[in-house]
Order: C-alpha cells, then structure tokens, then sequence
C-alpha cells in the first residue's frame, strides 16, 4: 500500500500565519477600542454608508458592501462588520501580492512580497483608520 506525501506548502502556511497575526491584531485593536464610535471630518465614509442615494465621498463598491453587509446582519454590531470587511480586503490583494511575485522570478519571491506588503505599516495603519478616523 503506498501512500502519496503532499509535499509541504510554505506558501499556504505563511499565508494563514499572517492572516492570524492580522486578525489578532485586529481582535485586540477592538477589545481596547471598544466602542468604536466614527467621529469628525475624519470618519466621514460613514456618512456615505447611512446616507440614501448615489453620491459617495469614497468608492462607491465600498460603500455597496458595506450596506450590503448592514442589511443582512444589521447595525448593532457594525465596528464588527466593518473590521470583518477590511479584514477580506487585506485578504484579497496579499493574494494577488504572491502571484505578482511568483510571476515575476518564484514561490520565495511570491512569499517575500506577501510578508513585506502584510509588514507595512501603511497596510495595516489603513484597516484600523477606517474603523475609527484616525485611532491609529
């Protein structure tokens, strides 16, 4: 009986590593900063998520999910929702992050940007402004 050994995937491996670490992260931010309450000029995409209509301050796909995601899991809980969306957009272009490198030379390079690009602290400054203004 021969058993067939996947080789191991370092790439899904530091992928899911830096997921935990960005969603821990995002966890504490929260428990410190709770309630995260929008205020000033600062928080002013809120506007465009309770306002009706089609003028938005910020990109309109944004503001489409975000009410999206109000109409199905209401407003109780919505610095939750909102850390859940900004979670998936980080999510989403470390992804594209790795193939952009594995195209360019291999998997390491591909792995090496995803890490440099999930260290910035831009990346990560952007996901928690967006919960609060400028709580950073």
């Amino acid at each position: 009986m021969s058993f067939n050994k996947k080789p191991f995937n370092a790439t899904f491996f530091v992928f899911l590593i830096l997921s935990v670490l960005y969603a821990a992260g995002n966890f504490i931010w929260w428990t410190i900063n709770t309630p995260v309450i929008p205020m000033w000029i600062s928080a002013v995409h809120f506007i465009d998520i309770f306002r009706e209509g089609n003028l938005f301050h910020n990109a309109p796909l944004l503001t489409w999910i975000m009410k999206g995601m109000f109409f199905i899991f209401g407003k109780e809980y919505y610095d939750l929702i909102v850390i859940f969306v900004n979670y998936i957009f980080f999510l989403i272009p470390l992804y594209f992050i790795y193939k952009i490198g594995v195209e360019l030379k291999d998997k390491e390079t591909g792995n090496i940007a995803m890490i440099l690009f999930a260290l910035v602290p831009a990346v990560r400054a952007s996901g928690l402004s967006y919960n609060s203004g400028n709580n950073v």
